[in-house]
């Protein structure tokens, strides 16, 4: 109950970026070879997910759990380098373009900037609509 709010939140918001993602890719890729054909996608899907997914371990989850700010840091290390090498498998098997790694990091970015905004903006209106009693 403590996190219903949060976790509607980014389901919705993760949703929202996937359906933001492919249609940027659909106006940016879509090409008349021989008919429509709708290319790689711009930014990458799965690296915006997975962007956002280590975003709330890094930012969320670590920090209650880990006290150390030395072990906090090395473990942020650790998830920055994770991705990194998710974006080099994607680049190595599947011919991605790296400019759609950078989209998928960039857009991953402003996308989690963007949530949290509205998230902390929004969420005391619906913790009162839902009658639910925690902190945000």
């Amino acid at each position: 109950m403590n996190y219903k709010i949060a976790m509607w939140w980014f389901i919705v918001t993760q949703v929202l970026s996937m359906l933001l993602a492919l249609t940027i890719s659909f106006i940016l890729q879509i090409h008349w070879v021989s008919g429509p054909k709708l290319g790689p996608t711009i930014p990458n899907i799965l690296l915006v997910w997975w962007l956002q997914l280590l975003a709330i371990v890094v930012v969320i989850i670590v920090p209650r759990f880990v006290k150390d700010r030395r072990l906090r840091q090395g473990l942020t290390m650790v998830t920055i380098i994770l991705w990194w090498l998710m974006l080099m498998a994607c680049i190595q098997r599947n011919d991605m373009p790296f400019s759609s790694g950078l989209g998928s990091l960039f857009f991953g970015y402003f996308w989690w900037q963007l949530s949290e905004y509205q998230y902390r903006k929004r969420a005391k209106h619906w913790r009162h609509v839902l009658e639910i009693d925690t902190l945000i």
